[in-house]
């Protein structure tokens, strides 16, 4: 889904490349949302047609914990409640999403973060009951952090993630252009580094350096 934050693709379904990903290799990354949409521009110029997909911001408040106990929801067959751990204390939250399990690390909002909406649009948690059951706050799929429109289930992050850590030191707010690959190009430029090296071409910019991606994943 989205190649910047290391997230697993397949490659012959999205055409969505991450600025910051491909600016943390080819240049400064400073007045990123200033260029992205000069950089559209040589990109459908010079080589596809490119456009701006969304713009996400991460709320600060989101952190990262760990999910330690799934009970069955007493008045609702598809919903749970899920303990979780931040490294210092315990949260429960109901959730519906079907692919958590005990031991995942997974992004948690708290009541007063702002979160996503099915419309794009942003919204303030509040302290919920749900069937009966209170929920002070939610675990989050990428739907709701504005990443992706995917809403299958919780985004589970690398486990060696940080406990209590903010979701936005690993996963910065963005800027998604949506690259449209032609197909005699399908070889070179279907992926973060191939469009990164092109970008670097058209702006006579540093190549990207070689790295190793770390991966989240949508189970």
């Amino acid at each position: 889904l989205h190649p910047g934050l290391g997230l697993e693709v397949d490659h012959r379904l999205p055409r969505l490349r991450a600025v910051d990903g491909i600016y943390r290799d080819v240049a400064a990354r400073a007045e990123l949302i200033e260029i992205v949409l000069e950089l559209a521009n040589v990109l459908t110029m010079h080589a596809f047609e490119t456009v701006i997909d969304r713009e996400y911001v991460i709320d600060p408040n989101i952190t990262v914990v760990k999910i330690i106990k799934l009970d069955p929801h007493p008045n609702a067959d598809r919903l749970r409640l899920a303990t979780v751990n931040d490294g210092k204390k315990e949260t429960r939250v109901v959730c519906g999403a079907p692919n958590i399990e005990v031991g995942q690390v997974v992004p948690y909002s708290p009541p007063g973060a702002k979160v996503y909406d099915e419309n794009g649009a942003l919204f303030t948690l509040a302290e919920a009951t749900i069937r009966g059951e209170k929920s002070p706050g939610m675990l989050n799929s990428v739907r709701e952090l504005g990443i992706s429109d995917d809403h299958g289930g919780i985004l589970i992050l690398p486990e060696h993630t940080p406990l209590g850590s903010k979701l936005i030191d690993h996963i910065p707010s963005d800027v998604i252009l949506d690259v449209d690959v032609l197909p005699d190009r399908a070889r070179d430029v279907t992926s973060e580094e191939g469009i990164a090296r092109e970008v670097a071409a058209l702006l006579q910019l540093k190549g990207p350096s070689e790295r190793e991606m770390g991966k989240h994943t949508i189970a």
